[in-house]
């Protein structure tokens, strides 16, 4: 039974309201669960909060990171006052979802809520608990072995160069912060198992933990995975011609060219255990604290393949062996001839090709995008249809010329 929050100045009184925030981890179903859940949730009890896009992650950030607008997840905005403005609309929004709500449960979800510090996460929680009476966390945790090798791609499809040594876990860094601000009989970590989930599937089993009614078939599976052969031309391309992919514009353009990639190859992306297994001993104690935490074991099979990666040599030599699968994908006007098919610059200056080319793939879309509501505008019958096509006209100009 839940009981309707009523303003009183700047505070709301308490009641049977709770809100759950999903913070991951990178590579667990997040984007799956986020696509079901703001597309297909009909449900009298719960609220997937509408912030945007359905990866709550990038408005939490804004909203809770200090410093934002210096820090390295500030990508679209010029300005301070900018940033504070936006800050402001994303928390005015929250309170007015959870406040006018008939819902009595809410959920947020966001990989990226795991790098807020620990102050961070405490005014998070303040201006949360004016709204809600229990805040609960909830997370899937990936074993380190399955870490490495999803949070590689993850890394270079947004930030860059990456050391194959460099990507572990860092299990007690990441969540022993929300056992401490949020106490740990609020936060819930389960291991990402998907063989053994209901039906197999991540969605199905986030659901039924939490208890929410949603069918198997109102699920949206959202495969974000790269092959062995798009990883490869990625890494290349991310070594030797770095770019700084800033402004929603060139994001978009960026998602357009890994979209592109996504379509290239078959092969599995694996690491060798001669790579994994000495990390795995760095990280022994590290382990062992989530082991404890969860209440099982992190164990998984290493078994040996020869295409499996040693070092990131094996991945420049697989690109090049790679790199024919993109030609016919580039417009051939960005295509330095002659072609250089034999080394790992010329592999990155081919790829840099088909980024260019995703980029006028990108620009093309929203161009198209504008002819169809310009012509929306021009056939609306009413003064309020008109004007509304024209923001969303607006919109989309603006987008152009970031």
């Amino acid at each position: 039974m839940f009981c309707r929050k009523t303003l009183k100045g700047n505070k709301v009184e308490k009641n049977s309201k709770q809100l759950f925030i999903h913070i991951g981890m990178n590579k667990t179903g997040s984007s799956s669960i986020q696509e079901s859940l703001q597309s297909n949730l009909n449900s009298k009890e719960w609220e997937y909060m509408k912030l945007g896009a359905p990866n709550h992650g990038g408005a939490m950030l804004l909203a809770f990171k200090e410093d934002f607008f210096k820090s390295k997840y500030n990508h679209n905005f010029p300005s301070e006052e900018e940033v504070e403005i936006r800050k402001k609309k994303i928390l005015t929004k929250l309170t007015k979802r959870i406040v006018n709500s008939n819902k009595n449960k809410f959920i947020i979800s966001g990989e990226t809520i795991l790098v807020l510090n620990e102050k961070e996460l405490k005014n998070m929680k303040f201006f949360f608990e004016k709204y809600v009476s229990k805040i609960f966390i909830v997370s899937y945790v990936r074993r380190p072995k399955g870490f490495n090798e999803s949070s590689m791609q993850q890394r270079l499809k947004f930030h860059g160069e990456v050391n194959l040594k460099n990507v572990i876990p860092h299990y007690k860094k990441t969540f022993k912060k929300f056992d401490d601000i949020f106490k740990k009989d609020c936060v819930f970590l389960w291991k990402f198992e998907p063989r053994k989930f209901s039906q197999k599937d991540v969605v199905v089993d986030f659901c039924q933990r939490l208890k929410i009614a949603l069918k198997k078939e109102q699920t949206i599976r959202v495969n974000e995975s790269l092959s062995k052969e798009a990883i490869s031309l990625l890494y290349t391309y991310r070594k030797y011609l770095p770019q700084i992919e800033n402004g929603e514009q060139k994001i978009k353009q960026n998602l357009f060219f890994i979209d592109l990639l996504r379509k290239v190859g078959s092969e599995k992306y694996k690491v060798s255990p001669k790579l994994i297994k000495p990390l795995l001993e760095e990280q022994a104690s590290d382990i062992a604290w989530m082991e404890e935490r969860l209440g099982e074991s992190l164990d998984e099979s290493f078994d040996e393949s020869p295409t499996d990666i040693n070092d990131e040599k094996d991945l420049e030599e697989f690109a090049i062996q790679s790199v024919h699968l993109i030609l016919d994908m580039i417009d051939d006007k960005y295509l330095e001839k002659p072609i250089d098919k034999k080394s790992p610059q010329g592999v990155a200056r081919i790829v840099h090709a088909l980024r260019l080319t995703a980029g006028d793939g990108y620009n093309a879309t929203i161009q198209n995008e504008q002819q169809v509501i310009a012509q929306k505008v021009s056939v609306s019958k009413t003064q309020k249809q008109k004007n509304k096509f024209k923001k969303l006209l607006d919109c989309i100009k603006s987008k152009i010329k970031r």
